[in-house]
């Protein structure tokens, strides 16, 4: 077993074995979608390979196979690699359950996430992508350039920051945070090495989950607190 990229490489028999992909591939609309099974019949996405470069995707809420209509439950690490450097817009299917942290970490260009209205546990908050209940930023849009300021009534209700949410937002150059935060992962912005303004304007720190959260390294590194507000977090 081999993956699918990988198929065209190897030889149809190899010592005495059928040589055969381990994921499966699926045709919709020209494009091909390659999906690893997890159990109970719940499909990742592995990688996906597109017809043309277009700028723009929506991923079908289920797919046809052997007859049988699938689904796209979760994005693996990486799986849209083949597009990184073209798309700009995505909309996620009413099916997603799961991405991973580092599901659109090559794609430097992606300006907006979006998710279909009946999924049950995602959202998009101005192409920003969130938890269905609002609270928790998920993944940033790599591809966004300037200042990114939450402390506005759309991000209101953010109160906490995932693992991964601005890794690798390389073009980000300040933030602000909502008054309401309340804690940040660990990983929230590797590799954001353009960061150089952090602003805090709640009167009470958020919780940073482990250290290094920010490049102190940057030049000009900022970061700025309320003059009410005890010291953040280290």
């Amino acid at each position: 077993y081999v993956p699918y990229r990988s198929l065209s490489a190897y030889p149809a028999v190899w010592s005495e074995k059928t040589v055969v992909s381990f994921d499966i591939a699926v045709s919709h609309n020209r494009d091909t979608y390659v999906l690893s099974d997890s159990g109970n019949g719940r499909y990742l996405l592995v990688d996906f390979i597109p017809s043309n470069s277009n700028t723009s995707m929506t991923l079908p809420n289920s797919l046809s196979y052997n007859g049988s209509n699938i689904a796209i439950y979760g994005i693996k690490s990486e799986a849209f690699i083949g597009v990184s450097g073209a798309m700009k817009n995505i909309t996620l299917p009413s099916s997603l359950a799961l991405i991973d942290e580092a599901a659109f970490i090559e794609c430097g260009v992606l300006e907006n996430i979006y998710v279909n209205a009946d999924n049950r546990y995602f959202t998009s908050v101005n192409g920003v992508l969130y938890s269905k209940d609002g609270k928790m930023l998920v993944k940033y849009p790599t591809g966004r350039t300037g200042k990114f300021d939450m402390s506005v009534s759309a991000y209101g209700s953010t109160i906490g920051i995932g693992g991964g949410a601005f890794a690798n937002a390389q073009k980000l150059t300040e933030i602000v945070f909502p008054s309401g935060l309340k804690v940040i992962d660990s990983e929230a912005f590797t590799d954001c090495t353009k960061l150089q303004t952090v602003k805090f304007t709640g009167n009470t720190p958020p919780v940073l989950m482990g250290s290094g959260i920010f490049d102190v390294s940057i030049t000009n590194f900022q970061i700025i607190i309320p003059n009410t507000s005890s010291s953040v977090v280290n």
